[in-house]
Protein backbone atom coordinates (compact mmCIF):
# COMPACT_ATOMS: atom_id res chain seq x y z
CA UNK A 1 0.00 0.00 0.00
CA UNK A 2 1.53 3.23 -0.60
CA UNK A 3 1.90 5.69 1.94
CA UNK A 4 2.47 9.70 1.90
CA UNK A 5 3.99 12.40 4.12
CA UNK A 6 2.02 14.04 6.44
CA UNK A 7 3.30 17.37 4.31
CA UNK A 8 2.39 15.86 1.22
CA UNK A 9 -0.93 14.78 2.06
CA UNK A 10 -2.04 18.57 3.24
CA UNK A 11 -0.99 19.74 -0.58
CA UNK A 12 -2.58 16.92 -2.58
CA UNK A 13 -6.18 16.38 -3.18
CA UNK A 14 -7.07 13.29 -3.14
CA UNK A 15 -9.86 11.79 -5.60
CA UNK A 16 -11.58 8.59 -6.12
CA UNK A 17 -10.38 6.71 -9.80
CA UNK A 18 -11.71 3.35 -11.37
CA UNK A 19 -9.18 1.51 -13.76
CA UNK A 20 -9.70 -0.47 -16.57
CA UNK A 21 -10.15 -3.80 -14.43
CA UNK A 22 -12.68 -1.79 -12.29
CA UNK A 23 -10.94 -1.63 -9.49
CA UNK A 24 -10.38 1.75 -7.51
CA UNK A 25 -7.90 3.62 -5.82
CA UNK A 26 -7.27 7.32 -4.94
CA UNK A 27 -5.21 9.97 -7.14
CA UNK A 28 -4.46 13.40 -6.61
CA UNK A 29 -5.05 16.58 -8.37
CA UNK A 30 -2.69 15.70 -11.24
CA UNK A 31 -3.67 12.41 -11.58
CA UNK A 32 -0.97 10.91 -9.61
CA UNK A 33 -1.83 7.23 -8.11
CA UNK A 34 -1.85 8.15 -3.91
CA UNK A 35 -3.34 4.99 -3.15
CA UNK A 36 -3.14 1.93 -4.42
CA UNK A 37 -6.48 0.41 -7.00
CA UNK A 38 -7.21 -2.18 -4.57
CA UNK A 39 -10.94 -1.49 -3.64
CA UNK A 40 -14.18 -2.77 -4.93
CA UNK A 41 -16.13 0.84 -4.04
CA UNK A 42 -14.60 4.12 -3.33
CA UNK A 43 -16.09 7.47 -1.98
CA UNK A 44 -15.00 11.07 -1.89
CA UNK A 45 -13.13 11.76 1.65
CA UNK A 46 -15.13 13.50 3.93
CA UNK A 47 -13.56 14.92 7.23
CA UNK A 48 -10.07 12.97 7.17
CA UNK A 49 -11.81 9.59 6.06
CA UNK A 50 -13.18 7.83 3.14
CA UNK A 51 -15.54 4.67 2.83
CA UNK A 52 -14.20 1.81 0.93
CA UNK A 53 -14.80 -1.37 -0.04
CA UNK A 54 -13.43 -4.72 -0.04
CA UNK A 55 -14.88 -7.84 0.00
CA UNK A 56 -18.32 -8.08 1.35
CA UNK A 57 -17.64 -5.30 4.24
CA UNK A 58 -16.81 -1.55 3.86
CA UNK A 59 -14.51 0.10 5.46
CA UNK A 60 -13.08 3.47 6.65
CA UNK A 61 -9.44 4.65 5.40
CA UNK A 62 -7.33 7.58 6.20
CA UNK A 63 -5.72 10.25 3.55
CA UNK A 64 -2.72 7.50 3.91
CA UNK A 65 -4.68 4.79 2.60
CA UNK A 66 -4.64 2.89 6.11
CA UNK A 67 -7.58 1.02 7.24
CA UNK A 68 -9.07 3.20 10.17
CA UNK A 69 -12.52 0.71 10.76
CA UNK A 70 -13.31 -2.60 11.34
CA UNK A 71 -15.65 -3.80 8.97
CA UNK A 72 -19.16 -3.20 8.20
CA UNK A 73 -22.45 -3.95 6.06
CA UNK A 74 -23.15 -0.08 5.83
CA UNK A 75 -20.61 2.90 6.20
CA UNK A 76 -22.40 6.77 5.42
CA UNK A 77 -19.45 9.38 5.08
CA UNK A 78 -18.12 11.49 7.67
CA UNK A 79 -20.79 14.43 6.71
CA UNK A 80 -20.38 15.73 10.16
CA UNK A 81 -18.73 14.48 13.43
CA UNK A 82 -20.87 11.41 14.04
CA UNK A 83 -22.20 9.08 11.14
CA UNK A 84 -24.00 5.77 10.84
CA UNK A 85 -22.48 2.36 10.48
CA UNK A 86 -24.54 -0.99 9.58
CA UNK A 87 -24.08 -4.38 11.07
CA UNK A 88 -26.12 -7.53 11.32
CA UNK A 89 -29.69 -5.44 9.89
CA UNK A 90 -29.16 -3.06 12.96
CA UNK A 91 -27.39 0.28 12.60
CA UNK A 92 -25.35 3.01 15.24
CA UNK A 93 -23.26 6.15 15.43
CA UNK A 94 -19.85 6.30 15.35
CA UNK A 95 -17.76 9.21 16.38
CA UNK A 96 -14.15 9.83 14.25
CA UNK A 97 -12.60 7.14 16.61
CA UNK A 98 -15.00 4.31 15.22
CA UNK A 99 -16.33 4.43 19.27
CA UNK A 100 -20.28 3.42 19.36
CA UNK A 101 -22.54 6.34 20.72
CA UNK A 102 -23.19 4.77 23.90
CA UNK A 103 -23.26 1.46 22.46
CA UNK A 104 -26.60 1.84 21.38
CA UNK A 105 -27.67 -0.22 18.15
CA UNK A 106 -30.80 0.94 16.29
CA UNK A 107 -33.38 -0.35 14.40
CA UNK A 108 -33.42 2.57 11.73
CA UNK A 109 -31.28 5.61 11.87
CA UNK A 110 -31.03 8.75 10.24
CA UNK A 111 -28.13 11.43 9.58
CA UNK A 112 -28.68 14.93 10.81
CA UNK A 113 -31.12 17.35 10.10
CA UNK A 114 -31.53 20.73 11.91
CA UNK A 115 -28.76 19.86 14.50
CA UNK A 116 -30.14 16.27 15.75
CA UNK A 117 -29.51 12.58 14.26
CA UNK A 118 -32.41 10.23 14.85
CA UNK A 119 -32.15 6.26 16.19
CA UNK A 120 -35.16 4.18 16.70
CA UNK A 121 -36.40 1.13 18.40
CA UNK A 122 -39.37 -0.66 18.30
CA UNK A 123 -40.78 1.79 20.74
CA UNK A 124 -38.12 4.26 21.66
CA UNK A 125 -36.81 6.91 19.93
CA UNK A 126 -33.33 8.55 20.47
CA UNK A 127 -31.94 12.38 19.41
CA UNK A 128 -27.97 12.55 18.82
CA UNK A 129 -27.15 15.94 18.71
CA UNK A 130 -24.09 17.64 17.13
CA UNK A 131 -22.26 17.61 20.00
CA UNK A 132 -22.39 14.01 20.91
CA UNK A 133 -25.17 13.68 23.77
CA UNK A 134 -27.65 11.51 23.46
CA UNK A 135 -31.17 11.38 24.76
CA UNK A 136 -34.61 9.56 24.61
CA UNK A 137 -37.78 11.29 23.33
CA UNK A 138 -40.93 9.78 22.64
CA UNK A 139 -41.48 7.63 19.34
CA UNK A 140 -44.47 10.48 18.53
CA UNK A 141 -42.25 13.06 19.15
CA UNK A 142 -40.82 14.95 15.38
CA UNK A 143 -38.46 17.64 14.87
CA UNK A 144 -40.27 20.97 13.12
CA UNK A 145 -38.97 21.22 9.41
CA UNK A 146 -39.79 25.04 8.22
CA UNK A 147 -42.27 25.16 5.63
CA UNK A 148 -44.19 21.89 6.84
CA UNK A 149 -41.82 19.63 5.76
CA UNK A 150 -40.52 16.52 8.08
CA UNK A 151 -37.06 14.62 7.54
CA UNK A 152 -38.29 12.67 10.11
CA UNK A 153 -41.83 10.85 10.57
CA UNK A 154 -43.78 8.24 12.04
CA UNK A 155 -44.49 6.44 9.28
CA UNK A 156 -41.65 7.28 6.80
CA UNK A 157 -42.57 7.63 2.78
CA UNK A 158 -41.57 4.21 0.74
CA UNK A 159 -41.83 2.88 -2.99
CA UNK A 160 -44.55 1.27 -3.70
CA UNK A 161 -44.26 -2.61 -2.90
CA UNK A 162 -41.36 -1.85 -0.98
CA UNK A 163 -37.39 -1.76 -1.32
CA UNK A 164 -37.38 -5.03 -3.22
CA UNK A 165 -39.81 -3.24 -6.24
CA UNK A 166 -37.77 -0.66 -6.16
CA UNK A 167 -34.95 -2.83 -7.01
CA UNK A 168 -36.61 -4.25 -10.00
CA UNK A 169 -37.84 -0.95 -10.78
CA UNK A 170 -34.41 0.54 -11.41
CA UNK A 171 -32.80 -2.57 -13.17
CA UNK A 172 -36.06 -2.79 -15.49
CA UNK A 173 -35.07 1.12 -16.21
CA UNK A 174 -31.08 0.74 -16.48
CA UNK A 175 -29.23 -0.84 -19.07
CA UNK A 176 -27.80 -4.62 -17.31
CA UNK A 177 -24.53 -3.36 -18.43
CA UNK A 178 -24.55 -0.48 -16.31
CA UNK A 179 -22.99 -0.20 -12.92
CA UNK A 180 -24.01 2.93 -10.71
CA UNK A 181 -21.49 2.84 -7.81
CA UNK A 182 -22.76 4.30 -4.31
CA UNK A 183 -24.67 7.54 -4.97
CA UNK A 184 -26.81 9.14 -2.87
CA UNK A 185 -30.29 10.60 -3.82
CA UNK A 186 -31.94 13.59 -2.08
CA UNK A 187 -35.24 14.59 -2.59
CA UNK A 188 -38.90 15.85 -1.29
CA UNK A 189 -41.99 13.51 -1.61
CA UNK A 190 -45.33 15.39 -1.56
CA UNK A 191 -48.91 14.62 -0.17
CA UNK A 192 -49.73 13.03 -3.04
CA UNK A 193 -46.73 10.90 -3.50
CA UNK A 194 -44.59 12.90 -6.36
CA UNK A 195 -41.07 13.54 -6.03
CA UNK A 196 -39.42 16.88 -6.11
CA UNK A 197 -36.26 19.05 -6.07
CA UNK A 198 -34.34 15.26 -6.66
CA UNK A 199 -30.53 15.16 -6.47
CA UNK A 200 -28.20 13.30 -6.37
CA UNK A 201 -24.65 13.18 -4.61
CA UNK A 202 -21.48 11.17 -4.23
CA UNK A 203 -18.32 9.15 -6.45
CA UNK A 204 -21.16 8.71 -9.42
CA UNK A 205 -20.03 10.40 -13.25
CA UNK A 206 -21.92 13.45 -13.89
CA UNK A 207 -23.63 11.52 -16.58
CA UNK A 208 -24.76 8.57 -14.15
CA UNK A 209 -25.88 11.68 -11.76
CA UNK A 210 -27.91 12.85 -14.62
CA UNK A 211 -29.97 9.17 -15.42
CA UNK A 212 -30.28 8.31 -11.76
CA UNK A 213 -32.04 11.87 -11.13
CA UNK A 214 -34.06 10.64 -15.24
CA UNK A 215 -34.83 7.27 -13.25
CA UNK A 216 -36.48 9.01 -10.02
CA UNK A 217 -38.52 11.58 -11.97
CA UNK A 218 -40.04 8.42 -13.66
CA UNK A 219 -40.36 6.68 -10.80
CA UNK A 220 -44.35 6.06 -9.72
CA UNK A 221 -45.62 7.98 -6.40
CA UNK A 222 -44.60 7.25 -3.71
CA UNK A 223 -46.53 6.46 -0.58
CA UNK A 224 -45.89 9.44 1.55
CA UNK A 225 -45.49 9.50 5.08
CA UNK A 226 -47.38 10.35 7.64
CA UNK A 227 -47.43 12.20 11.28
CA UNK A 228 -50.15 11.74 13.69
CA UNK A 229 -52.17 10.17 10.92
CA UNK A 230 -52.04 12.88 8.62
CA UNK A 231 -49.85 12.85 5.23
CA UNK A 232 -46.70 15.26 5.58
CA UNK A 233 -43.98 16.17 2.88
CA UNK A 234 -40.89 14.71 3.74
CA UNK A 235 -37.08 15.33 2.63
CA UNK A 236 -35.10 12.07 2.24
CA UNK A 237 -31.90 10.94 1.76
CA UNK A 238 -31.00 7.59 0.45
CA UNK A 239 -28.22 5.36 -0.64
CA UNK A 240 -28.42 3.43 -4.15
CA UNK A 241 -26.09 1.27 -6.13
CA UNK A 242 -26.85 -0.99 -9.49
CA UNK A 243 -24.24 -3.73 -9.73
CA UNK A 244 -24.94 -6.23 -13.00
CA UNK A 245 -22.94 -9.15 -10.89
CA UNK A 246 -25.87 -8.69 -8.11
CA UNK A 247 -28.54 -9.78 -10.77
Amino acid sequence: MLVIGEAQAQKDVLVPRKNEDGVYGFVNQYGKEKIDYQYLYAGEFQNGYAVVMQQDSFYYISREGELASRGYNLAYPFFDDYTIIGKGGKFAFIDKKFNIVQNRWFNEAYLFQRGYAIGKTAKKKFLLSEKGRMNRVTNSYSIPIQGEVYEVVEKMPYFPGGDKNMQKFIRKHISSEVTIPLAYVSFRVEKDGSLKDISVMGNAGETTKKRIKQLFMKMPPWVPGRESGDKVRVKMNIPISVNPEDE
